[in-house]
């Protein structure tokens, strides 16, 4: 969403990636697993095992970049215990 907000007018694709590279860093925006608020090892005491975690922390990731989950230790450890 905030893409097409802040590249409205850009047409050069090195320009809008920088636009949206500071954008992301301007507003302090989760976009990498080491930013989550949470590890593999929070999913490990939690039951997950080896490849699992990897899997469930991009899962999680997506979620917070989608806006569709708050990037909060307790929140994204509440989503797998449901």
């Amino acid at each position: 969403e905030f893409e097409n907000e802040v590249t409205i007018g850009i047409h050069n694709s090195f320009e809008k990636e920088q636009l949206i590279s500071t954008f992301i860093q301007a507003n302090e925006l989760c976009h990498s697993l080491n930013q989550l608020n949470i590890n593999g090892s929070d999913l490990l005491m939690i039951g997950f095992y080896n490849k699992e975690i990897g899997k469930k922390l991009d899962e999680l990731l997506n979620l917070v970049i989608e806006n569709k989950i708050v990037n909060k230790k307790e929140i994204l450890l509440d989503y797998f215990k449901k």
